[in-house]
């Protein structure tokens, strides 16, 4: 099921049980729009489930929950949906400094809160927990009145030192702690009532408990709650202070479920209860299943450019292109700016290209970018994606002097019988296991970044040559392949090691580039074109993408080191080699996306094409693309040309305009990234080591130039462990992702 249909199913569903009501709002984006980005997609009904479930670790059944975060006539709802409303009394304020949003203040004079009944404690285990800020000696923060029994101060503060204390009790003590809350910071604090002892918590961890059980059980009760004072209303007894996400459950809460209840709101989205009344439920999801049903998806339209020919090689050509993309509705352009170790741009690196015709001073990218983004008018911006040619770096041997293979002719890949070309071919390639030529990809590609305003960059060639013969036999990749798996010699084609090797150099590339790149520009996109040849695509690692040219796009995908997958789905008339390479990729792209194309240029009919974009829109790709500009139909038989291909995809395929989708990962990021260098005495250690301590599962290589990333780490504190490839080069590092999204550099040296 693909995962547009899983999503309409969804809606379709809550709004069945519901009875479809509708939602109406005023707002300029949709209540149900929890990450903030004015969309309602995915990401938001991951946050609204997470709310909706987010007591599920609790083993007790939650009684009364006051967020604090939504007010009515002086009134906080329950969000427990048991009704047990809050009345704010007395001029109680609110802030937005709490916890996790909002919170109360009181003024230690007469403001306090009140609900009705929720839990006789004599009923058996309990758990009473809030967030609190402030306070005096004496003051409660909640208490149950008398009513049909004797009431008490659940949680207060004892008459002397600041300390927690709690006077839940069978009559005969009180459960005090050693440790003062009123230092004016926020505390989470507690008591837990097993059956037998009490437990009292202060910001997740237990410090004080009874040393034997009670005698009895808790004295009955069914008065009603009060927050902010003691159960008779004395005037030394109010708080003077914040009070936050307050919680009464059933059950007694395990330690590790109070670890969970304090770090929640510091992992806490904005409040998912869209309606306001009853808690996170079904009614929201229908109102978020409506809202999103209602706004049309985000999906890439992308077309690719190339530089060999008619593209964007002067004003006019850019213009109409430009032009044709708004009258088609296609909101991406994927122009190739390098092609074969040329610039289509001001680069400070490579030499410009010979085939631009615009004039000397003419900057083709500069100029597309100019009018792409250009929303004067009510134009509509198009983005663009700036698409290199990696590894393929020559297809002639008549090179400019500044040409990378002129100034560094070591970095060329060689064949197992040391040639830099396949017989009968002029392609030269740089070898990705030479680490000079890893860096100068990627000085390339962030020096074009740091001065054009790209949407995305697109890697083509990332990759060994499809050529007859074995490649990747650079003498300084063979010799780092040695030395790390202790061996000698030309490794052999049929090595599994040495495939291993050259898969990876690519992976490092890809992963090297992507984190780079992120961290200049966060908002960047990086996607790949990606091989889809054979009948494999049941058993990826004997296709030709794994084994013969080393491109694992399976394993980036699934590691999330590149943003979308921009498949070369270059297939006519075979069905299900088509649908097996798309389905591929769409299975596996979880963390990120596809972007899936036609090979326009070889269908024999227009219809062709637009099928093929139709079916994989269909099957839930993000997006699709079309190969390439200006061969649309030059493979066609029927006499179709460009105005018939460009009319039918508006009429069939594009009839409205849709912005690209929003890239939850890089919107709403959950977790962050550590990189740097690892060096000893200052040279880079190729190869070595870095984990985080305890996770052997996250250890990383360092590539030849000592560079490591870790991806996917949670916020909070870590011991990164450096190692070298002796058994004592270890080196120990203190280090934390401060929060979510944040690439943090860590660098180390083994000798100091």
């Amino acid at each position: 099921m693909s995962k547009r249909t899983l999503a309409g199913l969804i809606c379709f569903v809550a709004a069945l049980l519901a009875g479809g009501a509708k939602p109406s709002y005023s707002a300029n984006c949709s209540v149900a729009d929890l990450t903030g980005d004015c969309r309602v997609d995915l990401a938001d009904l991951e946050i609204l489930l997470d709310q909706w479930l987010q007591g599920s670790f609790i083993s007790g059944s939650t009684q009364a929950y006051w967020r604090m975060e939504e007010f009515y006539d002086s009134m906080t709802p329950d969000i427990s949906g048991n009704y047990h409303d809050l009345s704010l009394l007395n001029g109680v304020q609110v802030q937005t400094q709490g916890p996790a949003g909002s919170c109360l203040v009181l003024d230690g004079v007469d403001d306090y809160a009140r609900s009705d009944f929720v839990i006789n404690p004599a009923d058996g285990p309990m758990s009473v927990f809030a967030w609190v800020a402030g306070g005096g000696n004496r003051q409660v923060i909640c208490g149950q009145a008398d009513g049909a029994g004797i009431g008490r101060e659940w949680l207060q503060i004892d008459t002397t030192g600041g300390y927690l204390i709690s006077r839940l009790t069978d009559g005969s003590s009180v459960l005090k702690s050693t440790v003062t809350v009123t230092d004016g910071l926020w505390h989470h604090i507690g008591v837990v009532w097993d059956g037998l002892r009490r437990h009292l918590y202060i910001d997740g961890q237990k410090i004080a408990f009874d040393a034997n059980p009670l005698p009895n059980n808790l004295q009955t009760c069914d008065g009603q709650m009060y927050v902010g004072v003691s159960k008779n209303l004395s005037g030394s007894y109010y708080w003077y202070g914040m009070i936050d996400e307050v919680r009464i459950i059933k059950g007694a809460l395990t330690e590790d479920e109070v670890v969970k209840l304090f770090q929640l709101p510091q992992m806490q989205p904005p409040p998912a209860d869209l309606n306001g009344i009853d808690g996170v439920n079904l009614r929201d999801l229908v109102i978020l299943s409506y809202e999103w049903l209602s706004e049309p998806p985000g999906e890439y339209r992308c077309i690719w450019v190339d530089s060999w020919g008619t593209g964007i090689l002067n004003a006019s050509q850019c213009e109409d292109l430009i032009q044709t993309c708004r009258n088609s509705n296609i909101n991406t352009v994927i122009v190739e700016i390098r092609k074969v170790g040329d610039a289509y741009y001001n680069s400070a690196i490579e030499p410009r290209a010979t085939n631009i015709s615009g004039g000397s001073s003419f900057d083709p990218l500069g100029y597309l970018i100019d009018i792409a983004h250009d929303t004067s008018g009510d134009k509509k911006y198009i983005e663009v994606h700036a698409w290199f040619v990696t590894h393929r770096i020559a297809t002639s041997t008549n090179l400019d002097p500044q040409h990378v293979l002129s100034l560094h002719p070591e970095y060329v890949m060689l064949n197992s019988e040391g040639k830099e070309s396949a017989s009968g071919s002029t392609k030269r390639f740089l070898d990705p296991g030479h680490p000079g030529a890893v860096e100068h990809n990627l000085a390339v590609i962030l020096d074009c970044l740091s001065k054009y305003d790209i949407d995305g960059i697109n890697l083509d060639y990332i990759r060994y040559p499809e050529d007859t013969g074995s490649w990747g036999y650079n003498p300084v990749s063979v010799g780092r392949f040695n030395a790390f798996y202790g061996k000698t010699g030309t490794p052999s084609p049929f090595d599994p090691d040495w495939s291993d090797w050259r898969r990876d150099c690519v992976t490092q590339e890809v992963k090297k580039i992507y984190v780079k790149s992120l961290m200049m520009d966060p908002e960047v996109v990086l996607t790949v074109d990606s091989i889809g040849w054979g009948w494999a695509w049941d058993d990826f690692k004997h296709s030709s993408a794994y084994t013969q040219v080393f491109q694992d796009w399976v394993g980036w995908l699934r590691a999330g080191i590149l943003d979308y997958n921009t498949l070369m789905g270059y297939v006519s008339n075979d069905w299900p080699r088509y649908e097996g390479w798309c389905n591929l990729s769409l299975d596996n792209d979880n963390k990120r996306g596809s972007i899936l194309a036609t090979g326009a240029y070889m269908q024999d009919t227009v219809q062709n094409a637009l099928d093929q974009l139709l079916w994989v829109r269909d099957a839930g790709a993000a997006g699709l693309n079309i190969y390439d500009w200006y061969s649309e139909v030059s493979g066609n038989d029927y006499g179709q040309t460009r105005a018939d291909f460009y009319r039918e995809l508006k009429a069939q395929v594009f009839p409205d305009w849709v912005d690209p989708p929003d890239h939850a990962w890089k919107t709403t990021p959950l977790t962050g990234i550590f990189e740097g260098n690892l060096t000893d005495s200052g040279i880079p250690v190729d190869h070595g080591t870095v984990e985080i301590e305890g996770s052997p599962g996250t250890r990383v290589y360092t590539d030849g130039m000592g560079w490591y990333a870790i991806m996917d780490v949670l916020p909070g504190n870590y011991l990164l462990r450096f190692s070298g490839w002796e058994p004592q080069d270890v080196v120990l590092v203190q280090v934390n992702i401060p929060s979510a999204g944040q690439i943090v550099t860590v660098n180390a040296d083994l000798t100091y």
